[in-house]
């Protein structure tokens, strides 16, 4: 627990402006649901006794591990006043912040954040023409003309894009079995797919109730016959029910199971009764291993500061504020025509792409990170497979 006081008492001190010695600088924001208020009173201190304050980890995370990133840049001489917003605070809510003008003057917003404050701070980035870098949330949130805009969690379309493609580099002649079941999401996914597809490759679809069994699938499987067998659904159960049901079969009938990027997460996967049966999905982030010589500086710093390894969130963090204040400080306000460079990656090769909705449209509706992975996992060992 004392590893949590420890960030909260460090993000507790940098809320607010940090600005270099010089003069002329660019003006940055961050914001995270930090539950400051939460857990500290209003003299400073902790107020959660033994507890950790496990509902604001995430964020937590993400914010150190920009905060690490900007003490980089800054060491270094860079021309940054960083201010660190909570927005879970009552004085820091987005609505707030906007009402008050305090984001009036920034040149670039990096936030991990989610729905409503997602759009919000979309509607404003466009309003005010400033960068508006969605770092986790893996959504475009129904943007439209908002050039300002970057996702870098690509969205489920995205993910589709690449399973899609996967298919047909490495399986174009395979039996081709699509298993869903009914649901508004679900006919969502089914659309993607046949907007990519086109009718250019014979996929079959299959629908299915909630839960489905091997009895379910024999009927479209040939043993002399390879299948490439498509989960449909980002339903966990239905996931669950499709695992189990490639398992019995697997041994008797050759298969390729792909799943969804919801996969990644979920645990029941890694049971004793389904974890050998190998299964492909995506994933727009490959953590490096946290001895690697891409993340030893980080890992110890992190560690230094906090007693602990750095997870999945401070990673996001590092990289997405590395990377735009780097951009910023280079191309200025024209950062998003340059939203693509490569020149200041670390750990993600993100490949950010303009995306227009409407064909022929000279304004992009908004910019995404269009790299995913495919990964196999098997026993819980995972290879990468694109």
């Amino acid at each position: 627990m004392s590893r949590w006081i420890i960030i909260l008492t460090l993000l507790l001190a940098v809320v607010g402006p940090r600005a270099s010695a010089q003069t002329k600088s660019y003006a940055v924001a961050v914001l995270a649901p930090l539950y400051l208020d939460s857990a500290f009173d209003a003299s400073g201190a902790y107020k959660l006794g033994k507890q950790s304050p496990r509902f604001a980890f995430s964020g937590l995370e993400f914010a150190e591990g920009a905060r690490l990133a900007l003490d980089t840049l800054q060491t270094g001489g860079a021309r940054l006043q960083c201010t660190f917003y909570d927005i879970r605070s009552a004085a820091q809510a987005i609505p707030h912040l906007i009402e008050t003008h305090q984001l009036d003057s920034v040149q670039l917003i990096i936030a991990s954040v989610s729905g409503g404050d997602y759009q919000t701070l979309a509607a404003f980035a466009r309003m005010r023409s400033i960068p508006f870098i969605s770092a986790t949330w893996p959504n475009e949130g129904g943007v439209t003309a908002n050039p300002f805009v970057c996702v870098l969690n690509p969205t489920i379309f995205t993910h589709c894009e690449t399973i899609y493609h996967f298919i047909r580099v490495n399986h174009p002649t395979h039996q081709i079995l699509y298993i869903r079941k009914p649901g508004p999401m679900e006919d969502k996914l089914e659309g993607y797919f046949k907007q990519l597809n086109d009718n250019l490759l014979p996929i079959q679809t299959v629908m299915t109730s909630d839960t489905l069994s091997a009895a379910t699938l024999l009927p479209y499987l040939d043993s002399n016959r390879y299948a490439v067998i498509v989960c449909g659904s980002l339903d966990d159960a239905f996931g669950i029910s499709l695992v189990r049901a490639c398992t019995a079969l697997s041994d008797t009938y050759p298969m390729t199971l792909i799943g969804m990027p919801t996969w990644e997460g979920n645990r029941t996967l890694e049971s004793p009764e389904l974890k050998n049966m190998p299964y492909l999905y995506t994933s727009p982030f490959l953590n490096p291993d946290i001895d690697s010589g891409a993340s030893f500086s980080l890992t110890q710093r992190f560690i230094a500061l906090t007693r602990t390894k750095p997870g999945d969130m401070a990673f996001r963090g590092y990289e997405s504020t590395y990377l735009f204040a780097n951009l910023l400080l280079r191309y200025g306000n024209t950062l998003m025509s340059h939203a693509g460079d490569a020149w200041f990656q670390t750990y993600t090769p993100y490949l950010i792409k303009p995306v227009f909705l409407t064909p022929g449209s000279a304004v992009p509706d908004y910019f995404e990170n269009k790299h995913v992975y495919v990964l196999r996992r098997q026993n819980g060992a995972v290879a990468r497979l694109q």
